[in-house]
């Protein structure tokens, strides 16, 4: 289950990073990139 659920994790990130980026302004989503790569780091990593 490992596998899955960072499978999940990374899922999950990065359509949450493809919703943030949708910010035509360069940088301003920067703020919100980082817990997101944050947090899935650390769900992977506890898997």
């Amino acid at each position: 289950m490992m596998y899955e659920d960072a499978k999940a994790a990374v899922h999950t990130a990065a359509v949450a990073a493809g919703a943030v980026s949708t910010s035509p302004i360069p940088f301003s989503d920067a703020a919100i990139l980082i817990p997101i790569q944050a947090t899935m780091i650390i769900k992977i990593y506890s898997s």
